[in-house]
């Protein structure tokens, strides 16, 4: 991963991302160029890089600021609760709320692929951090007798691959996002067999 541009104006440097994060979150990384990009936004090409140094510093930049988003959101919806089950329900609607509130979840979902194994790498561990949250919670919650998985990892991974999954369908619904979360958390909770 290269280090972006120093002396860049934070005031277009958002404008930029806000631009790149329309366009890669319908047209995709790789259906998104730099001309596109710089079009959106009302520069040349060749400004863009007075801010970033190439398409893939962009991609990068909203990838891992998202996943660091996710994981402080996180963190803080398990804070914030006492019990296991209040965690979980918790922790399990923030994720599926942040996952249904931005177009960067959906690129940080969907374009792990496109980075480059530098950036893979740093995100992965955070995607690591991100289930270790997760599977914290249950495990306290097995510890206190209130959960019994079938499968500690299989469920973990289950409600974690569920609050990233959700920002894919973006098909309108009859539900808000405030009754999908508190769906997927009273699902989550039947995942990990919670007990009364």
């Amino acid at each position: 991963m290269s280090n972006s541009v120093g002396t860049a104006s934070p005031d277009r440097r958002a404008v930029i991302l806000d631009a790149a994060v329309e366009l890669m979150s319908t047209r995709g990384f790789h259906g998104t160029s730099i001309r596109d990009i710089a079009t959106a936004v009302g520069i040349t090409p060749a400004s863009i890089y007075h801010h970033f140094r190439s398409k893939q510093e962009v991609l990068q930049f909203i990838v891992i600021q998202t996943h660091r988003a996710a994981l402080n959101a996180a963190k803080a919806a398990v804070g914030s609760r006492d019990t296991p089950n209040e965690q979980l329900q918790a922790l399990t609607r923030s994720w599926i709320l942040f996952h249904l509130a931005n177009d960067e979840a959906l690129i940080a979902v969907t374009e792990l692929r496109s980075l480059d194994r530098a950036a893979y790498e740093l995100v992965s561990v955070m995607c690591e951090q991100q289930e270790a949250v997760f599977l914290d919670v249950i495990v306290r919650g097995i510890d206190l007798r209130a959960f019994k998985p079938p499968s500690l990892g299989v469920s973990t991974r289950a409600i974690v691959h569920m609050g990233r999954a959700v920002c894919l369908d973006r098909r309108p619904g009859s539900s808000t996002p405030d009754q999908l979360a508190d769906n997927y958390s009273n699902l989550a909770l039947r995942m990990v067999s919670a007990c009364p």
